[in-house]
């Protein structure tokens, strides 16, 4: 019932098109204003603002190509307006590259002509919904982003202001698939969730996959579902990620891995925002946003044929490259300081901050895994603290043993009771992060693994080792945990 009242209550667009094409622009403002809206039309670049500024329309679509002003030029004019209405771009064949700078200059979406009615509708019934909605959106996106820079600020630097203004300019356009391109350890999953968290898509799910951590096997049901019975163990219908993803961001991490025949399917659910399970003969209607991410050069894979150009052109739409460390030296002294006092507080230490010194030369190495490189030295070396004194050499030398066990009797012998408090030490840290792990996640060891960035193998062996198996089965045997 509230619903419906909603849906009645919900106020039509003022749409303006802009296009040379008389009768076009006269059929889609007949047809936008039978479907409720007030729209009008203009038939050059000068006219079209003119309406603009005196009728302030709600959404404008425009030509790129109008015979008295460059589209773009005019783009910029009509975003400049004040209030500046929502603007769709209209273009024609081997318009694209166009068309991406239109998006990076603020308008909201494009479509290819001929334009199909139904799917214009579509767009802006969806637009109407966002500006219904927009001071309750902004509101709860300028929370959930305070909350997500909170947690994930750790890259935010002088070097990243590229790829925030980019991502920025992304997150606006919810439909538009993001293609991110880095070395590995560079962030891109970090910049994935970010995406996420700017764009309308907030409040929905975020979903993703390794494209190299199944076997290929796998990889097509798991993306795309399938129906009981399409395969020898398929006992029930199962859901892909596509679907698990619906109103929100699907991640897919190394999508180069992924075999040709996947690629395929996944260019055709791309391109028609549908996904058929496996072994079913109807599609799902999908409404998501896919982000893809590789360390490799894709342009150059694609043109050698190791992956698909269709699939990369459609991918690469909108490209955000992230920059290794070694090419933002100057972020690496605070992105240091942050890691080092995330892990004192993980770790259960406290220790006095890093020098000058320590800094200086942390900030001189090329760090080829990058920040997740500059991480893992900089937890290992918090884990190794004691009596307050952090040792970064153990550490960047690649992780040698804490104390060499002495032979009995060695003028070494009075390090034996040290090895083994220190032993006992790590032994006991390891114990309460896995307690807690399992805590939060009420018990499971799959969930626990997902806290702690590892694998349930891991897990396992980790459970065995510090006696939290029941002798009846793998299950923790938790201490209480102060609260």
């Amino acid at each position: 019932m509230i619903a419906s009242i909603r849906a009645r209550e919900r106020r039509h667009l003022k749409v303006l098109v802009i296009d040379d094409m008389e009768e076009m622009a006269d059929l889609l403002a007949v047809r936008l204003s039978a479907a409720g809206h007030a729209a009008s039309a203009a038939y050059c670049g000068a006219d079209g603002l003119t309406a603009a500024r005196a009728g302030r329309p709600d959404l404008v679509l425009c030509d790129l190509h109008l015979p008295d002003v460059e589209g773009l030029d005019l783009l910029a004019q009509l975003l400049a307006l004040s209030p500046a209405p929502e603007v769709m771009i209209m273009t024609g064949g081997g318009t694209t590259a166009q068309a991406v700078a239109a998006l990076k200059m603020g308008a909201e979406d494009y479509l290819e002509k001929p334009i199909y009615f139904e799917e214009l509708l579509a767009l802006i019934q969806k637009l109407d919904q966002h500006l219904n909605t927009e001071q309750k959106l902004d509101q709860l996106k300028t929370s959930g982003t305070r909350d997500a820079l909170g947690r994930l600020s750790v890259y935010m630097g002088a070097g990243m202001q590229q790829v925030y203004q980019d991502l920025s300019v992304a997150a606006g356009q919810d439909n538009v698939p993001v293609l991110l391109l880095g070395e590995t350890g560079s962030g891109k999953e970090h910049a994935a969730r970010l995406l996420h968290q700017l764009s309308r898509r907030f409040a929905g799910p975020f979903v993703e996959l390794n494209c190299a951590s199944l076997p290929e096997a796998l990889v097509e049901s798991e993306l795309f579902g399938a129906e009981a019975g399409a395969y020898t163990d398929a006992k029930q219908r199962r859901l892909g990620l596509f679907e698990a993803a619906q109103g929100g961001t699907l991640f897919l991490d190394e999508v180069n891995e992924l075999s040709p025949a996947t690629q395929a399917k996944l260019l055709k659910v791309l391109e028609e925002r549908e996904v058929r399970r496996v072994g079913s003969t109807t599609s799902v209607p999908l409404d998501l946003r896919v982000v893809a991410a590789t360390n490799k050069d894709l342009a150059a894979e694609a043109k050698a044929g190791r992956f698909r150009q269709d699939l990369y052109y459609r991918m690469s739409l909108f490209t955000v490259r992230l920059p290794p460390l070694r090419e933002r030296r100057q972020d690496i002294p605070e992105l240091a300081d942050f890691l080092h006092k995330r892990a004192c507080q993980t770790f259960g230490q406290r220790l006095p901050r890093l020098g000058a010194a320590e800094l200086a030369d942390l900030a001189a190495r090329d760090w080829p895994g990058n920040v997740r490189e500059l991480r893992n030295v900089i937890e290992s070396a918090v884990l190794r603290a004691r009596h307050g004194r952090l040792e970064l050499a153990p550490a960047l030398a690649g992780g040698a043993p804490l104390a060499l066990a002495p032979a009995p009797g060695s003028p070494d012998e009075p390090l034996r009771p040290l090895k083994a408090a220190v032993d006992e030490a790590v032994r006991a840290v390891k114990r309460d992060m896995l307690t807690q792990a399992l805590d939060r996640s009420k018990g499971s060891k799959a969930g626990a693994a997902r806290l702690l960035g590892t694998d349930y193998k891991t897990i396992l062996n980790l459970m065995k080792s510090l006696g939290l198996m029941t002798p009846a089965g793998p299950e923790p045997a938790l201490p209480a945990l102060a609260r």
